[in-house]
């Protein structure tokens, strides 16, 4: 044991292997599974044999404190080029960092440390906190103004995640699916109503707090979005109420 200790056979993420130290992390889940780099320089690779777990159950290690491997994780994804591989990789790890810390206090109560994960139509990374919408790639509906800050996720990377899910749970719909793994992260199904009542609770309240030429200008743009996307208007089992600026 102690001459398995002191010989270079651990592999880390970054393909190199280290001698063993305390301070080695190591995860049972997937979640290590495509992290490396810079900021992974002590996690050791994944792996799902039973062997290996039961090997280091004979060592002590350790896993990264959520605040810490959020932050890494966070800089990890911001650095990856935007590519189909790294689309895949990314949302494979966003699942994996869910089912990891998800259904624990650390999941709310550090709401604002979450890495953001999600990409949207431009393929530009989706801020954290923000509202996110699956839509079908068929779905002929252009971007929501700036204002309402609501995004469409990634219709690759919407896929994905269909297909990924759908192969844990085999039940219900696949964007049932999604949504209960990834509720958490304000990720839902398009909604034209509630995305109109959100961005008319945007404007209404400029109008409340006295800011009436912002309320103006945000309605123009809400107006043009609505011209240019009329099918919604015409969707009688998701009717609109629009309300209009008198002055």
């Amino acid at each position: 044991k102690e001459k398995m200790k002191a010989a270079e056979v651990f592999p880390t993420v970054n393909s190199k292997y280290v001698s063993y130290d305390e301070k080695l992390k190591f995860y049972k889940s997937g979640l290590a599974k495509y992290l490396s780099g810079r900021e992974f320089p002590d996690l050791l690779m994944y792996s799902d044999y039973k062997e290996v777990d039961e090997l280091l159950k004979e060592f002590s290690y350790s896993t990264y404190t959520y605040t810490e491997i959020a932050a890494k994780v966070k800089r990890w994804v911001s650095s990856r080029k935007v590519t189909d591989e790294n689309i895949r990789k990314i949302a494979y790890t966003a699942i994996q960092f869910i089912n990891e810390f998800g259904d624990t206090w650390q999941f709310d109560t550090y709401e604002e440390q979450r890495p953001s994960f999600f990409f949207n139509v431009d393929r530009k990374l989706i801020p954290s906190g923000t509202s996110v919408f699956l839509i079908d790639e068929d779905y002929e509906v252009s971007k929501p103004p700036v204002f309402a800050k609501v995004e469409f996720l990634d219709p690759y990377m919407r896929d994905y995640f269909c297909k990924r899910l759908k192969d844990e749970d085999d039940s219900g719909e696949e964007s049932d699916a999604i949504i209960e793994k990834l509720g958490a992260y304000n990720v839902r199904e398009f909604n034209s109503v509630e995305l109109m009542n959100h961005m008319d609770e945007i404007i209404r309240a400029k109008i409340e707090n006295g800011k009436l030429k912002d309320a103006r200008e945000r309605w123009k743009t809400l107006i043009k979005w609505l011209w240019n996307n009329k099918k919604l208007l015409l969707d009688e089992d998701a009717p609109l109420n629009i309300n209009f600026l008198t002055r």
